[in-house]
């Protein structure tokens, strides 16, 4: 069974050509959807000049630049009227080889109660969910890195093959689009991140998992497109709070002193952005 691939692009087309490229040869995969988050730089034109008369690959301008889930929504909503099950959702700055995908393709339609399933990310931790006082007290990054509540351990994964995890990264997962439309697909009121941890609440309450294969890996070049967007600015991390704070309130049921504490702490937390940009992002 083939399968789509999902790829969201905003001002950065160089990127998601690179991809493109890699991947549009891909047997296992049928369909390329390219959604242009529209974008201010020429993408969709520059696009469509590189792929627009391959059958396989659909360029399309979404009619806003509604964020992560919006745009990831507006590709997986194709697929389905395509009348596709599967459909591997990934980021522009990603590589991976057909076997992976071929390898999570096997892994879930052998596992009935799955419903996303992805390679080990090359650099990175995976997300335990946590409860809502641990994730605000810790969601910085010094405290997180030291006392790690919202992580597993790495005996977790010892000697195994694969693991059912709380959330996965969203860089590239292969879903179940028929019942990841069941559970209502990401949630559009989120701009950017959080979005693991959202649809990792939902398929818990549906009584659906998410697989991770520790023998197969993709990498992650971590953020090239947003960081292209906002040149290093703290404001991804403005964004990121005001993600947490309705997962937090909509998702975790935090109470409003819990609400409180987050509110008090973010200016914290914007400053420890700040000083890591300005001293050692930058110094480097």
């Amino acid at each position: 069974m083939r399968i789509a691939c999902i790829i969201l692009n905003f001002n950065d087309s160089e990127t998601t050509i690179r991809l493109v490229e890699q991947i549009k040869d891909y047997d296992l995969i049928s369909r390329i959807y390219v959604i242009d988050g529209h974008s201010t730089d020429n993408s969709f034109d520059k696009l469509n000049e590189c792929f627009g008369q391959l059958p396989k690959i659909y360029i399309v301008e979404a009619k806003k630049n509604g964020g992560y889930g919006y745009g990831n929504n507006y590709g997986i909503r194709l697929a389905l009227k395509e009348g596709y099950r599967y459909a591997l959702v990934c980021n522009p700055d990603v590589e991976f080889s057909e076997e992976s995908i071929s390898a999570c393709m096997d892994f879930i339609q052998k596992h009935s109660e799955c419903v996303a399933v992805a390679p080990k990310i090359n650099k990175g931790n995976l997300i335990k969910i946590a409860p809502p006082i641990k994730d605000i007290c810790f969601s910085n990054l010094l405290l997180n890195k030291i006392v790690r509540p919202r992580y597993y351990s790495p005996s977790y994964f010892s000697g195994k093959d694969w693991v059912y995890v709380d959330a996965i990264p969203g860089s590239l997962v292969l879903f179940d689009i028929n019942k990841f439309n069941e559970v209502g697909l990401y949630d559009e009121h989120v701009f950017l991140y959080h979005e693991e941890v959202i649809i990792g609440k939902k398929f818990h309450k549906a009584g659906y998992k998410s697989a991770v294969l520790l023998n197969k890996q993709f990498k992650h070049m971590h953020s090239i497109s947003v960081k292209k967007t906002f040149k290093q600015s703290i404001k991804p991390r403005k964004i990121a709070a005001r993600s947490q704070r309705y997962y937090l309130k909509k998702y975790c049921n935090a109470t409003l002193g819990e609400l409180l504490l987050f509110d008090i702490l973010q200016p914290i937390s914007y400053l420890e952005a700040f000083v890591w940009i300005r001293f050692f992002k930058h110094g480097r």
